[in-house]
């Protein structure tokens, strides 16, 4: 592979402008940047992001933190904000939590050893204190889920209490008063904001707040919860907050036929593939994918000053 001295030798100038150019640098005029790089492509060179991490530069990189990968939502997000940043020239490093804690602080360490320009992180629930401090002092984002103890790092993510509440308002005017809720722990900022969206909106339309559970991200977990939630109170509607636990509630549904004998509105928590499968694809819970990705590459772009950004999940029937 060539170097950037060989590089520089071809074109006659010093390797310190011919590291400037392709780095964008504003003292090296449009004209010389375009003679770099177009010879850089020709003699396939290729920027040594190594050599600047070890210079203390920040490479041309985003960081991402998530809980899983499996995860429907977390996999188009990817997806649709990788294709976004590729528009700049920018690479996504990413590494997946599994909402561990030890794991959650070994990845921060690597990615920012990495240094990228920046990391957006999805908290775990029990985030610890040497996590928190180091995103905090490098001026992280907060993704989807956000921490009280880091306020004063900018949030990108869902309206959780006001998505819910647009949620139980529409299955309310569609003649249902008897709804149900199954979501995640409260133990994160998205479980707690979800189920206080739904009891507050019960509370005001005045109808029962009380018909509702909550369940670790575990298929079986979530099963065992929404048998027990069903004899308990045999609601008419039932609104999810979680993509296994949406699974788990058409699992429990279909395998008792409860659908033949109850007109159950069941409320999905995001569009998937797998719904329209078994026809299960009628009302759902619209995640803004696209609109968090979009956010957060202008943030990217701009940095621009900002505290939180909460985009609505629209309620589709």
């Amino acid at each position: 592979m060539i170097t950037i001295k060989e590089l520089a030798k071809i074109l006659g100038i010093s390797h310190s402008t011919v590291s400037r150019a392709l780095n964008d640098h504003p003292a090296i005029s449009e004209k010389t940047k375009l003679r770099v790089k177009k010879e850089a492509i020709h003699h396939g060179y290729v920027v040594n992001q190594a050599a600047n991490t070890m210079k203390g530069e920040a490479t041309n990189t985003i960081g991402l933190l998530i809980p899983d990968i499996d995860n429907t939502f977390y996999a188009r997000f990817t997806s649709i904000l990788t294709a976004l940043l590729r528009t700049d020239g920018t690479s996504l490093i990413l590494s997946v939590t599994h909402d561990s804690k030890e794991q959650e602080e070994q990845a921060i360490k690597q990615l920012l050893s990495l240094r990228p320009k920046t990391i957006f992180s999805v908290p775990t629930p029990n985030i610890s204190k040497y996590s928190k401090h180091m995103l905090i002092e490098n001026n992280c984002i907060q993704l989807i889920r956000h921490s009280n103890d880091m306020k004063s790092l900018p949030f990108i993510g869902i309206d959780e209490i006001n998505s819910m509440s647009e949620a139980v308002r529409n299955v309310y005017q569609k003649g249902h008063s008897n709804i149900a809720y199954l979501g995640p722990m409260t133990n994160s900022s998205t479980g707690f904001e979800r189920l206080s969206g739904f009891v507050s909106t019960c509370q005001e339309l005045g109808i029962a707040s009380n018909m509702i559970a909550t369940s670790e991200n575990d298929f079986d977990s979530a099963r065992a919860k929404i048998e027990d939630l069903w004899n308990k109170h045999k609601f008419s509607a039932i609104v999810l907050g979680g993509e296994i636990i949406t699974q788990a509630v058409w699992s429990f549904l279909m395998e008792d036929n409860l659908l033949d004998k109850a007109p159950i509105k069941v409320v999905n928590f995001g569009e998937f593939s797998w719904s329209r499968v078994i026809n299960a694809q009628k009302s759902f819970i619209s995640l803004p994918m696209t609109e968090i990705a979009e956010t957060c590459y202008q943030y990217t772009k701009n940095k621009p000053s900002m505290t939180n950004v909460k985009h609505i999940a629209h309620f589709i029937d």
